[in-house]
């Protein structure tokens, strides 16, 4: 949500509670996702240690993990050729939404609005997967992103009002709720 300082620390203080799977794996995306590349890798090379045969990690945390990184390097394509290893794990117990999502967001900075809103809309389809989860909120403010590349301007303005509707009550200064307010300004 923009408050990568903040996730970095609640991850540190975390891990020195568990260091387990869920925990460590947890970890590696919040580091991956906040541009800390190194300490990600760090972690995700104590899962491969820890957890050598670990289907999950290797299969499914491994290669998001890596998508994040080689987003934050400014390596789309690689990214994207990560999360393709993930597609048949989309919308699972484990992955949930995130590979979607990151999906879409990597089409957004691609400039491939049509293909971003495809990722967008299988979030919104889906309510009842990874339910509690921000990513259906935030999948609407990322259609409407997806609906400005591609020019449209009504369904764009709808979808952030479907984003700013589901995130009335957030903390207004959230950087992501900021940067929206900003972006919908200028749709007009």
């Amino acid at each position: 949500m923009g408050k990568c300082q903040e996730a970095k620390e609640n991850t540190k203080a975390a891990l020195s509670l568990s260091r387990g799977r869920n925990s460590l794996s947890g970890a590696a995306m919040i580091y991956a996702a906040c541009n800390d590349a190194s300490q990600a890798q760090q972690i995700l090379n104590d899962l491969h240690t820890s957890y050598p045969t670990d289907t999950i990690i290797s299969a499914m945390i491994t290669p998001l993990v890596e998508a994040e990184i080689e987003k934050g390097r400014g390596n789309v394509a690689e990214a994207l050729r990560s999360l393709e290893a993930l597609r048949s794990y989309d919308r699972s117990v484990v992955i949930g939404l995130s590979s979607t999502y990151l999906r879409g967001v990597l089409y957004l900075e691609q400039h491939m609005g049509a293909q971003a809103a495809a990722e967008f809309k299988k979030i919104i389809d889906q309510p009842a997967t990874d339910a509690f989860s921000p990513v259906h909120a935030l999948a609407h403010l990322c259609l409407g992103r997806a609906a400005a590349l591609t020019g449209d301007t009504s369904a764009a303005r709808k979808s952030y009002q479907d984003f700013f509707a589901l995130w009335k009550d957030a903390d207004p200064d959230l950087p992501v709720l900021v940067q929206a307010r900003k972006e919908y300004e200028a749709l007009r």
